[in-house]
């Protein structure tokens, strides 16, 4: 898959969720996953600054419980 149709997608479901949210329903959780080091990060990063969103980076791998 290439950067402009992940993109494409993740704004799709973006825009799905706030249809959601705006209709009283539960929005979905989207994951992005790859191994390290393809752009997952710079493409969600760049999608946020394109739709002037907060990003926020959280690394659960640095956590000692999944819980936390």
């Amino acid at each position: 898959m290439y950067i402009q149709e992940t993109k494409e997608i993740i704004n799709y479901l973006l825009d799905n969720n706030l249809e959601l949210i705006k209709n009283g329903q539960h929005k979905i959780a989207i994951g992005l996953e790859g191994s390290p080091g393809i752009g997952k990060t710079a493409i969600i990063k760049e999608i946020a600054e394109e739709r002037n969103a907060k990003f926020v980076r959280v690394e659960l791998s640095s956590m000692e419980e999944i819980g936390d």
